[in-house]
């Protein structure tokens, strides 16, 4: 898809030289069937060439026009790159979390593997046979999520081959977390910075520009075109060689105009140019506001995403380990239920699969900007640095 923007980009660069030429002179030929005869000689045929000039100003009109044309295609083609730059990360960080989810989950397995052992040390003192049952029925629920995890590595990996330009049956590799520092950033510069980087904006924009060049072109055509053009007439021998001027060969030059006459077909289209201004004018409007929510909500996301980062990172995950400990610890000791136990490990799970799932919204969502954006997002707006999570 990138290869077929770019081709298209550069057909849209030969389009210039086109449209800044003139049209391609007319050549006339006549052959007198019956010779016109003259006091100077019988006329026997005509040769002549003819150049059509259009109004003034129009070529320069449509050399500007496919120049903006030209300029088009590229922003299109820059637009198609962000958004494929954008499509590899996340799907690159998505295929990470599901490898990532499948590591944590199958290592909570083999926690409540050992959790079962617990139990069926206390049934062999007398304790109930049902906090077993209740280990190995909590030990099936995360089987089946195993299960479902690598299901759908299978169409994300499909995803990221497909951006990549790959086979999407390739088998690719669980990846690793990119080095990514956290920062937070300063969300009146992105907005500032939207109106310049954007794509879709400056694509707009330059519609917006050839529209009003086309307006300019539907003016021209109430005036004529101008034809310039030279005759040269062969000529035999006058009847009375003692004729002067006799078989002189005449040459005549031409000058015709094109008669706009059908005021109601220029003015319609002069109406349809205008219409289509308009148009153009307003879908910049339209497309500045929707991209001004759609990078709020990505900011929001963003913040929200580093929020929960910190938190998980700085204090939950060493709170559930700890309320884990505490529990299998009071269970083994009889002061507390299984049920307890089973409750602070599915909390410990929930906190580690929320962190990553945490880091991965992060990356996903900094991409995201990015692409909103149209550019990286420059070291100017980013606050502090802290390592990485």
């Amino acid at each position: 898809g990138l290869r077929a923007a770019c081709e298209r980009w550069k057909a849209a660069l030969e389009r210039i030289p086109q449209m800044s030429s003139l049209p391609d002179p007319k050549f006339n030929y006549g052959y007198f069937i019956r010779e016109v005869e003259t006091r100077v000689g019988p006329q026997n045929h005509r040769i002549g060439i003819a150049q059509t000039f259009p109004w003034f100003g129009t070529l320069t009109l449509k050399r500007d026009q496919a120049s903006i044309e030209a300029e088009l295609a590229r922003e299109q083609y820059e637009a198609l790159k962000t958004d494929l730059f954008y499509q590899v990360k996340s799907s690159f960080h998505e295929y990470y979390y599901l490898g990532k989810a499948i590591e944590i989950t199958e290592q909570n397995m083999e926690l409540l593997k050992s959790l079962e052992g617990v139990a069926q040390a206390k049934v062999r003192t007398g304790s109930a046979v049902g906090h077993v049952m209740q280990a190995q029925l909590e030990i099936g629920k995360l089987e089946d999520q195993v299960n479902t995890l690598r299901e759908m590595c299978t169409p994300t990996m499909s995803k990221l081959n497909a951006a990549i330009g790959l086979n999407i049956e390739t088998k690719l590799p669980i990846p690793e977390f990119p080095q990514m520092p956290v920062h937070p950033l300063d969300s009146n510069e992105l907005f500032q910075l939207l109106e310049d980087s954007n794509f879709e904006l400056r694509e707009l924009k330059l519609q917006e520009s050839s529209d009003s060049i086309e307006v300019a072109l539907a003016r021209k055509q109430f005036y004529p075109d101008i034809q310039l053009g030279m005759d040269y007439i062969a000529t035999g021998e006058a009847g009375n060689p003692a004729i002067s001027d006799s078989s002189k060969d005449p040459i005549m030059a031409m000058i015709s105009v094109n008669i706009p006459l059908w005021y109601g077909k220029r003015r319609a289209a002069l109406e349809e140019a205008e219409r289509q201004l308009d148009a153009s004018e307003a879908d910049l409007l339209n497309s500045r506001s929707r991209l001004q929510a759609e990078l709020k909500l990505a900011v929001f996301k963003f913040e929200d995403a580093e929020r929960k980062l910190r938190l998980y990172e700085g204090t939950l995950k060493t709170l559930a380990n700890n309320s884990l400990n505490v529990a299998r610890e009071s269970y083994q000791a009889g002061r507390a239920d299984f049920s307890e136990l089973i409750d602070a490990q599915r909390l410990l799970l929930e906190f580690q699969l929320a962190f990553e799932r945490a880091r991965t919204d992060y990356a996903i969502e900094y991409a995201n900007i990015e692409r909103i954006l149209g550019r990286q997002i420059p070291a100017s707006i980013q606050f502090e640095e802290r390592n990485q999570p």
